[in-house]
């Protein structure tokens, strides 16, 4: 049985698809993906140990347009009081693409009493009755996970 077709077959495409997910389905059939492609990344995840200030510095694996949307994970092992991070600066901290982040953990060490304020470190008065105290979260590893604003 013989095909009789006008039709060519499709052939590669050589455009970049959508990034990951929001993608529509595509709807030119002359052309497919080709088996080593890549969609653009969203988002970085990358690894620092802060420093003895409870500081570090990383580097995105990725540049993103604006800055990104920054969420934080904790590596193990995790020892001590449970911590709180915040990016303090953009790299660059003017401009764009931003290519990294500054960051700065704190690491809590109470409830104390207060007759055990501690000099070092954010005080917080809870209730009048007991200080939540914070000192920087040094030696502890952190992924700092960024994130393109949609």
């Amino acid at each position: 049985m013989s095909q009789s077709s006008s039709v060519p077959p499709p052939t590669p495409s050589n455009f970049v698809p959508p990034s990951e997910g929001g993608g529509q389905v595509g709807s030119d059939s002359a052309m497919f993906a080709r088996a080593d492609h890549q969609h653009p990344r969203l988002t970085s995840a990358t690894p620092v140990t802060l420093d003895a200030n409870g500081e570090g510095t990383v580097t995105f694996s990725r540049t993103f347009s604006s800055p990104p949307m920054p969420a934080f994970t904790r590596v193990p092992p995790i020892s001590g009081g449970p911590c709180v991070f915040e990016v303090y600066e953009w790299i660059p901290s003017s401009g764009s693409p931003v290519t990294g982040a500054k960051v700065r953990g704190y690491r809590l060490s109470g409830p104390q009493n207060l007759a055990a304020v501690t000099v070092l470190g954010i005080s917080v008065a809870v209730g009048g009755q007991t200080l939540v105290s914070y000192g920087p979260a040094n030696g502890v590893t952190v992924s700092v996970i960024a994130l393109q604003a949609s």
